[in-house]
Formats: C-alpha cells, structure tokens, sequence
C-alpha cells in the first residue's frame, strides 16, 4: 500500500508540474516520512522501508517504470524529471509544521505525507497558505475528511471509520457486548474513539469506559489502565503507537488486565508484531504481552496483488533504497 500509493503521489505531483508551464521540464516534491518517535527513539525497518518505497516511487518514475505505475508512461514525456527532499517529522507535529513552513516557500509542487494524522492536519492547514496540495498514504482520522478545513489534503487511505466498523461488527458477532478504550490523545485517537462510540450505539455494544492519555506519559497511562481495570470489561481496545506498548504491556500485566480471559485489540498505529516485539526494551516479555492480541486495520490489497508488490521492492536495486536520511539498510 505504501509503495503503491507514494508511487501515484509522485506522478500524479509531476503532472501538477507540467500542468503549472509548457516550458516546466522538472517537478519537486517534499516526502514526510516517520523514522524516529517524538521521544528520538529509532523506529523499526517498517519505518525504514516506507521511507525507502518513497525514493523508489521517484526512481520509477523518473525510468518511466510501468510496472506498478501506468501512469509514469502515458502522462509524463520523455526528458522531465521528478525531484524531491526528504525530511523525518520524528512523529511531532511541530517537526511537521516547521518543515511545511520552509516547502510552502519553495518552488514544490506538493507535499507527499505525512504518516501520523496528528502531523498531517497542520501540515495541511500550513501547505494551504500556499495552495499546496498535500497527499497521504497513512493518514486515517476521519476528521482529515473535512474539505473546507482541509482543502488541499487528501489520501489513498481510508479514514479510521471503515476499521472502528469491522472492530464493533466483530464485537456484535462474537457476543462481546461490553468492551472498553484505551486511546492516545491526538487526532488520530480522538478521531478513532468517536468512530468507535458512533458504531457502538447502533449495533448495541457498550463502551464501558473510553480512557485517553498522553504518549509517553506514564501517569496518565496508568491512571487510564486503573479506571480500565474497574470497568469490569475484558474487550480492550487499545488505539496508540509503539512508542508506548512498552508501558502499556508491563502496566496492563501489574494491573492484571492481560493475558487469559483477556481480549485486546488494535489498529494500525501498531506495526507488525514481529517489528514490535524487535524494538521492544524486554522482547521477551512484549512477545509474552502479545499473544492473543487482535490487530484491525485497512488491507487494501488481495489475491496476488500484495505478492506483486513485495516481488517489485525486493527486485530493485540496492542503491535505489538507500539515502543519507537512512541510518540503516532498509531491507
């Protein structure tokens, strides 16, 4: 999915060039990506390999590589070339801004990113001061659909409500009828919860209790497991980043509210379990924490399609994934 759509991104922003002067034989687009947490720390290679799917979407298109984008091929000539910059948001919106800030006074085209939504709202709302069109791969919350304050935002993705849906169907059809949130407090969460409570109503699942913290604040986390552990439920969705699983499991396993008898679910904010568990301060203990988990989020591709990606980004060349902003081999 990431690939796919920072590919179309990047033909799509060479278009927005050709279309901006007859004489315009380059584009320039700016890339958000995510490599670190808000707290510095070094997020895992999924991380690494969106950034590197980025660099490989400018690459074909600059090839006109019609494998994975047709596009390249019909609607841009021979000879024009597509540009960018780089820039890690460290998952901050102010990082995000900051950066926004400088692009909108550029010669870009268009802003691809970010990742978190908490990053892309501002971002947008700054890149609109100069009629700058920002497009996502990753950004769900479901109050980035609002055209009139979002005006030049939009995204492959879709908005957290299809998940939050597929979370409280499978709730109604399992028979879980009480469940209780655990959720991050930014756009992304928010956005999220009040997903969740709108579908609960009308499929008859209580939310016994809906607790947000802040990220990377203990107090606040355990104060929210605390009112979580009194609700009596044992359906906990749970609506964060890695940045906090690893507080959130050795909590939740002191207060006694994981493990047997226990369900907890996510969404996408998580990575893979496998990258979770690697960037984890006790792996063993988060592979413990983890089992039994339930993971809901988007699939966009099915059948052979998914195959057909992963085959097209282990077949590039190696020079092509890596750039001085990678710390690390993204494969």
């Amino acid at each position: 999915m990431c690939y796919h759509g920072l590919a179309r991104f990047c033909a799509l922003f060479a278009c927005f060039a050709l279309a901006s002067s007859e004489t315009a034989r380059y584009g320039k687009i700016g890339i958000l990506v995510r490599l670190h947490g808000s707290s510095g720390d070094q997020l895992g290679p999924s991380w690494h390999r969106m950034a590197a799917a980025g660099l490989m979407a400018v690459h074909d298109v600059n090839t006109r590589n019609t494998t994975l984008v047709p596009e390249a091929k019909t609607l841009i000539p021979e000879g024009f070339r597509l540009e960018y910059e780089l820039a890690d948001t460290f998952s901050d919106p102010r990082e995000g801004i900051e950066v926004a800030l400088d692009w909108a006074k550029s010669t870009m085209h268009g802003i691809v990113g970010a990742w978190r939504s908490a990053v892309s709202g501002p971002v947008a709302l700054v890149a609109d001061t100069a009629l700058l069109p920002v497009l996502s791969w990753g950004s769900t919350s479901t109050a980035l659909s609002d055209t009139v304050s979002y005006r030049t935002f939009g995204r492959t993705i879709p908005s957290d409500a299809i998940p939050a849906l597929g979370v409280i169907r499978m709730c109604n059809h399992f028979g879980w009828g009480k469940i209780s949130m655990l959720f991050i407090d930014d756009a992304y969460g928010r956005g999220y919860a009040q997903d969740i409570a709108t579908f609960a109503g009308e499929y008859g699942v209580e939310v016994a209790t809906a607790q947000k913290f802040f990220g990377l604040n203990q107090e606040s986390l355990e104060s929210a497991l605390d009112n979580i552990a009194t609700s009596a439920a044992r359906i906990i969705l749970c609506i964060t980043f890695e940045d906090d699983m690893d507080n959130i499991a050795f909590l939740a396993q002191k207060k006694g509210i994981i493990g047997p008898g226990y369900v907890w679910i996510t969404a996408d904010g998580i990575s893979t379990p496998r990258d979770l568990v690697a960037n984890s301060n006790n792996p063993p203990e988060m592979a413990r924490a983890l089992v039994g988990w339930l993971r809901i989020s988007v699939g966009p591709f099915v059948g052979g399609l998914e195959k057909r990606f992963q085959d097209a980004f282990h077949a590039k060349e190696l020079e092509h994934k890596i750039h001085p902003i990678l710390d690390q081999d993204p494969t």
